[in-house]
């Protein structure tokens, strides 16, 4: 490997959180992934637990 090349994963950026969001559903609120928060509110998806 030549020098200033990295191996894969060696000081790579860590993955970015997901901005959450709250949404409420049957009356209780929760925070969701804003790029999903359309899909709870349409009933799309459903939190688990």
């Amino acid at each position: 490997m030549s020098p200033g090349r990295q191996a894969a994963g060696a000081g790579a950026s860590p993955i970015a959180t997901p901005q959450l969001v709250p949404v409420t559903i049957d009356g209780s609120e929760y925070r969701v992934p804003q790029r999903l928060a359309k899909a709870y509110k349409r009933g799309l998806r459903r939190p688990e637990g």
